[in-house]
């Protein structure tokens, strides 16, 4: 893997900023209860990029107006001189008593996303004849808990059952109950457990299902590691084909002058305190059938559509720093607006810091890739550039300057319009893993977000020049291989895509169109996209632009070239059609091409000889064998 030969602390370079500068359901219905490289460390060799300020306006993508809601509060190893990016600070909006929400605008765009996926007043929990069958069985094994311990006499002078695992409440926490809540489906079942570990119940269910004469599952156990903000140990295990994650409720103390939490058992209402979001610190208790909201806020925020952190912002995110990402994550998700104290929380150095250095690369990465598979991810772009966390996001502060983030804003946003008028990626889900749909959008959309870093560079520690966007989304980002790949593969074709298509709208031939499609690739069309949004968005005037104009633009654009494309490689009841550019193939060999031209040996003249035949097919479709070497042995002697 190239990854890992990086240097732990590479040196990189800036070439130049951007070229030219610029189931059907079984109904159980319950009511609602409310109780209360390090390696991407710079060294800038040419002039910064200055930022320019911005006016924040109102919440993108939403025409209900700005509500207000009252929160209460329950290195660089190799920097040389930089300029300094003036500090800016959050806009809000302004309200009699002072309490205003996180309000992000930018570029006063019009408003084309979808409403808010709010919670409907009268909403119920309703379970799947699969997860009532499962939740049945996991009060099963608390009730045999409960008969074996009478069975023994572990009871109390009032017969009740004494040991901790008969007298478990088992609670679902979090994201499936938040998304049952607002009518949606979810396979994320955590249950949470009071009185005992995750590891210790999986192996009493394996036990109870042995005892029944069912087939058990391996249990995996991942560790807590409070040093990378993981402090929950986790067990995870398959229970009539549902995955599920048992875990403990918790609390949690700090010593003198340690960042380290000492881990406990807790309460529910502790438990809910120290989760990220009060949208996601809502309990389905499993003993008696009803939904619980500890911090009194989590059903009140699904309904009106906010993200807030149940504590006060600063304390959660120095807790965890990635629940800065995951708040914008959720927000973009469903389209919810941020309380105000989120975006003063980003602005502190210590959620800031700890956000480099205290989360692992992996957990960044994978808040990334779910924020670009999600219904609305110029919302969550848009939010981590206007909170100045682009640079540490993708651990190249120094490179990613704010000029080049902007953009990469305006490029995702006009790129998810150009998306929607091709109907390209419909249906397409966040959760959607396997989906290889859901991987080429979070490709186009990462493509689009990182075009200000197109033609940065970095040193391998061979000394080897690559592509700075390749160690970003390798190592900053630790996403896969073939997601590094695609990105810089989009990056690297952009200006041969703009010179022959775009650039010759009407008149490129079938060969110039097919070896270019050729060298990208199946997904030759998020190429063809981002390279028309970039040069849209680069003939723009700075400052604001009409995003629905020049996405409207953009798509009539590729559309023109899609039907050309379409029109001479892809009608297969032609006579004369090539198929697709990217899966054709030399009609000859090598052996036969050397042959032909009575060559006695390959080497370089061989792989251009190839290349022409390639041409040739592009350029006489039909053509044979005895026709190419006929053709190989007459160009051969001129």
């Amino acid at each position: 893997m190239r990854a890992c030969c990086y240097y732990s602390h590479a040196k990189l370079f800036l070439s130049s900023c951007c070229r030219r500068n610029t189931t059907k359901k079984h109904h159980s219905r319950t009511t609602l209860k409310s109780i209360d490289i390090t390696h991407a460390r710079v060294l800038l060799l040419h002039n910064r990029n200055t930022t320019t300020t911005t006016a924040f306006g109102s919440f993108p993508g939403t025409t209900r107006p700005i509500q207000n809601y009252y929160c209460p509060a329950i290195k660089n190893d190799i920097i040389i001189k930089k300029k300094k990016i003036k500090k800016r600070k959050f806009a809000t909006t302004a309200t009699s008593d002072n309490k205003a929400l996180f309000s992000v605008g930018g570029f006063r765009r019009p408003p084309f996303t979808d409403p808010p996926k709010t919670m409907k007043e009268n909403a119920e929990i309703v379970l799947t004849q699969k997860e009532d069958e499962v939740f049945s069985l996991l009060l099963d094994v608390v009730n045999n808990e409960k008969k074996s311990a009478a069975a023994k006499g572990e009871t109390d002078d009032g017969g009740k059952a004494t040991t901790k695992m008969a007298g478990l409440t088992l609670r679902v926490a979090g994201g499936w109950v938040r998304d049952k809540l607002l009518g949606l489906e979810s396979n994320d079942i955590d249950v949470a457990l009071d009185k005992c570990l995750g590891a210790e119940f999986a192996a009493k269910v394996n036990e109870y299902l042995t005892s029944k004469g069912e087939e058990i599952s391996g249990v995996g156990v991942i560790q807590s590691n409070p040093e990378q903000s993981k402090h929950l140990e986790t067990a995870t295990m398959k229970v009539r084909d549902v995955w599920l994650d048992f875990v403990n409720l918790r609390s949690e103390s700090y010593a003198d002058e340690s960042r380290i939490p000492t881990m406990s058992f807790g309460t529910p209402l502790e438990d809910a305190m120290r989760r990220d979001l009060t949208i996601n610190a809502l309990y389905y208790n499993l003993n008696e059938k009803k939904v619980e909201d500890f911090t009194g806020k989590g059903i009140e925020d699904l309904k009106i559509g906010l993200c807030r952190t149940p504590l006060e912002a600063k304390r959660t995110f120095v807790d965890d720093p990635l629940r800065v990402l995951r708040a914008v994550r959720f927000a973009s998700r469903y389209a919810f607006t941020l309380a105000e104290d989120i975006g003063v929380a980003v602005e502190d150095e210590q959620v800031r810091e700890g956000l480099r250095t205290k989360v692992s690369r992996e957990r960044v990465g994978k808040e990334v890739a779910g924020m670009l598979r999600g219904p609305n991810p110029h919302l969550a772009v848009e939010w981590v550039t206007k909170m100045k966390m682009g640079g540490i996001v993708m651990d190249c502060e120094e490179t990613f300057s704010m000029e080049m983030q902007e953009f990469g804003v305006k490029a995702v946003a006009v790129g998810m319009r150009v998306a929607m008028a091709l109907k390209m990626f419909e249906g397409v889900t966040e959760g959607a893993d396997g989906s290889e749909e859901t991987d080429r959008k979070e490709r186009f959309y990462l493509a689009l977000w990182l075009l200000g870093l197109r033609e940065s560079k970095a040193f391998t520690k061979k000394k080897k020049e690559v592509p700075l966007s390749e160690v970003v989304v390798m190592e900053s980002l630790k996403l896969r291989n073939k997601d590094a790949e695609s990105v810089v593969r989009t990056h690297s074709n952009i200006d041969g895509t703009r010179d022959v298509i775009f650039d010759n709208l009407k008149t490129f031939t079938r060969t110039e169109a097919g070896l270019k499609i050729r060298s990208i690739g199946k997904d030759y069309d998020i190429v063809f996209i981002v390279a028309a949004v970039e040069d849209a968005l680069k003939q723009q005037n700075s400052g604001d632009i009409d995003e629905g104009a020049v996405a409207e633009s953009v798509a009539e654009k590729c559309k023109e070239a899609f039907a050309r494309v379409r029109d001479e490689f892809e009608l297969v009841d032609r006579k004369d059609s090539v198929g697709n550019p990217w899966e054709l193939k030399p009609i000859l060999d090598g052996k036969e091409v050397m042959k032909a031209v009575g060559m006695e040996k390959p080497g370089p003249l061989l792989k251009q000889w190839i290349e022409k035949i390639v041409e040739w097919q592009f350029e006489f479709p039909g053509m044979d064998k005895a026709q190419c070497e006929a053709k190989l042995k007459d160009s051969s002697r001129k």
